[in-house]
């Protein structure tokens, strides 16, 4: 029987992404300037019972922040996916079923998060900075060196009603009060690829068409040392 080589064959596709938002703390510099620190607000969440595999909900100790659904709690190695959003002061978070047993006292921590629900586009670019460095070494060819590597983030969602994560956005476009906060983001990809970091928008183009549904673009660049890259996980194709 011939020998054949196994390769990695299936491509992967943008089924199961999920964009995530949040606002960043704030701090105030000098007379009534206000910046946004680039570290996301944390929280704990402690289970007040244990729930066994298969459950569809957990009991918690109140909820410091309303937590949108969607949101992945892990806890010691069980992660519980929120099927509805609990509102701050929440003791029962219902889930998708839990695919193992969580004790009592058990803890897991979140940034709370927004999704953009009506998320149909979301790309971080890379923008590659080189300088020339040729010298009298290089011969007829020429030699660069990367100084910078920025990300830029392009947008485009539906406008949904209650979509948490899109009001956020459409607030720091439009609200003075938002005017040049950051935010804070998460893109994940089912491969367990993400790409997070702390996002300036620079601009917005919201789109009215007549008997359409409205839509919303934006860009924003990546701030400095923020972004954060988790490549996907190794998968065996054995």
């Amino acid at each position: 029987m011939a020998l054949t080589i196994n390769r990695a064959s299936a491509v992967e596709t943008t089924l199961g992404i999920t964009f995530a938002i949040g606002q960043l703390p704030t701090v105030n510099v000098g007379n009534d300037i206000i910046v946004s620190t680039r570290t996301p607000n944390s929280y704990t969440i402690t289970t007040s019972a244990s729930a066994i595999a298969g459950a569809q909900s957990i009991s918690v100790s109140a909820t410091p922040v309303l937590l949108d659904s969607g949101t992945l709690l892990n806890f010691g190695g069980i992660t519980a996916t929120l099927s509805n959003a609990a509102p701050a002061g929440s003791t029962t978070l219902q889930t998708l079923p839990l695919p193992g047993g969580i004790g009592s006292g058990a803890t897991a921590t979140t940034n709370a998060l927004l999704f953009v629900a009506g998320c149909t586009e979301a790309v971080v670019s890379p923008q590659i900075k080189n300088s020339d460095t040729t010298n009298y070494l290089s011969g007829l060819g020429m030699e660069k060196r990367t100084v910078g590597n920025a990300k830029t983030m392009t947008l485009n969602f539906n406008l949904v009603f209650g979509d948490r994560g899109g009001n956020l956005l459409r607030s720091i476009a439009y609200d003075p009060n938002y005017a040049g906060l950051e935010f804070w983001f998460n893109l994940l990809f089912p491969s367990g690829e993400s790409h997070q970091g702390a996002a300036l928008l620079e601009t917005a183009n919201p789109t009215n068409p007549v008997q359409e549904k409205r839509t919303f673009s934006c860009t924003a660049q990546v701030q400095g040392a923020s972004y954060i890259y988790t490549p996907p996980t190794p998968y065996n194709i054995f």
